[in-house]
């Protein structure tokens, strides 16, 4: 095996710095223990982590074994163990999810712990050939085509340490000649023959039936992962760019999005903004199914109610010109909406402004005549016949069993209550909104639409001009 390509790998694919610790997952099989021996060849500082998940009962033996193998190489070591099986029960896993979960939390428990700069894990390119057929059978788009990456920092386990697979461009048949090579003794686990496993039946059954049509079948798959990989990068520039348009606001428990925005994007670009926003709250969690997607993709084009559930407990919510993304609708950030902690009313005398929460404001002045050209469709701006109300002015949230006037609605009044329903408001910032009165009768909802009885008409001669100004 050429040592140089391996040199080569480490320093430009995986970008690993010499002078930094890197954890290494070592099982104790040919892949892993090559994967040592080639970075300790390479002079780089490696700590080996291994965890048993006592699904066997060597386990224990084969966990001493690399133990005492790191001993005689002289390699910083750290071990764990997990009962698997009990952790797949409890948690609703597959052995083969619960083992892989189990298995990175133990290992990004250690990176932090030994402030690592980055994971090794062993994947070979039969590994991701064996990921690209799993991917192609559930009907995976591109993103789950490209397989894994030499380096991956968008994964569910910590936004700061990054995975890297070293021998992701190197056959399992040139390990086991390295391993006899450099006389190593690896450790071979016997489950990898059990054929009750998806990826055994798929590395000892349908890939070998696939070279019986193509004898460079597996070659094919891994030259294409690597194809797609450069296509999904220009991709992701692509979509990062939309999505950060689209963005209104992203905090910790939401992300909130332009929903006129992104109702028009071509169907294809519309769910890999769905799918960056549900990673991007789950932390780069994987497998979001074909379903979720088109729910949601469903639900942005032609909605039906205000919510659709998403995936692992998150939400699409629509309020209002706005798509918010969270678990609860306690989740979603109040600072999208005015808001007035004030519970009592406060006189504006006009001309006003008023500074709300969050950098929202109100202001109000007399205008007299009304400016030629001026347009009366904005939500955040009401022209109002000064002379049909009482001054001064007061603001204050609604109280309970209220009524309003809107504009259009020829007099007829409805509960307020119902009028945020219809405007798709959070229940939680309906509270909190404020409203402006002249004496007892709302004459604007901030935000929305101004009263029918303070219309501007033919004979208004002195006009009253509000507006909600955006931080």
């Amino acid at each position: 095996m050429d040592l140089l390509a391996i040199v080569q790998t480490l320093a430009i694919e995986c970008c690993l710095k010499k002078d930094q610790p890197v954890l290494l997952g070592l099982s104790g099989g040919p892949d892993s223990l090559s994967l040592l021996d080639m970075m300790l060849r390479c002079e780089y500082l490696v700590i080996a982590a291994h965890l048993d998940h006592k699904l066997r009962k060597e386990s224990q033996e084969e966990a001493e074994y690399v133990r005492h193998i790191t001993e005689e190489m002289g390699v910083p070591f750290s071990s764990g163990s997990v009962d698997v099986l009990t952790f797949a029960r409890e948690n609703k896993l597959s052995v083969e999810e619960a083992a892989r979960k189990a298995r990175y939390q133990f290992l990004f428990e250690e990176a932090r712990r030994c402030k690592a700069q980055a994971i090794a894990v062993a994947h070979t390119a039969d590994d991701q050939v064996e990921t690209v057929m799993m991917h192609i059978l559930r009907g995976s788009g591109m993103a789950g085509l490209k397989g894994m990456g030499y380096r991956s920092n968008k994964h569910e386990w910590d936004l700061k340490i990054p995975i890297v697979r070293p021998l992701l461009g190197i056959w399992r048949a040139e390990i086991l000649l390295y391993c006899k090579e450099r006389n190593l003794t690896p450790v071979f686990d016997q489950s990898n023959r059990d054929m009750t496993y998806f990826r055994n039946r798929l590395r000892h059954d349908l890939l070998p039936s696939l070279e019986q049509y193509n004898p460079k079948a597996k070659q094919g798959l891994w030259r294409m992962s690597r194809i797609l990989e450069a296509d999904e990068a220009i991709l992701d520039g692509v979509v990062e760019k939309v999505w950060k348009d689209c963005l209104i606001t992203q905090v910790p428990q939401s992300v909130t999005l332009d929903h006129e925005a992104i109702k028009t994007l071509p169907a294809g670009l519309l769910r890999r903004i769905l799918r960056k926003t549900i990673s991007v709250l789950l932390h780069g969690e994987r497998d979001i199914g074909y379903e979720v997607i088109e729910r949601g993709h469903e639900f942005v084009t032609n909605p039906v109610g205000n919510r659709v559930e998403l995936f692992a407990g998150l939400n699409l919510f629509l309020v209002g010109e706005r798509l918010v993304v969270a678990r609860k609708e306690e989740d979603i950030p109040l600072g999208n909406w005015p808001q007035t902690q004030n519970q009592t009313a406060i006189e504006l005398v006009i001309p006003f402004y008023y500074e709300l929460d969050s950098g929202w404001a109100l202001a109000g002045s007399f205008l007299s005549p009304l400016p030629p050209g001026e347009r009366f469709d904005n939500p955040y701006q009401a022209w109002l016949d000064a002379d049909r109300l009482k001054f001064p002015l007061v603001m204050r949230p609604m109280y309970a069993g209220e009524r309003f006037q809107p504009l259009g609605m020829s007099g007829q009044t409805v509960k307020l209550s119902d009028y945020w329903i219809n405007k798709k408001i959070p229940r939680l910032a309906r509270k909190n909104w404020p409203l402006l009165f002249s004496r007892e009768q709302v004459i604007w909802v901030p935000g929305h639409q101004p009263a029918h009885f303070c219309k501007l008409t033919e004979k208004t001669e002195r006009v009253l001009h509000l507006q909600l100004i955006r931080p």
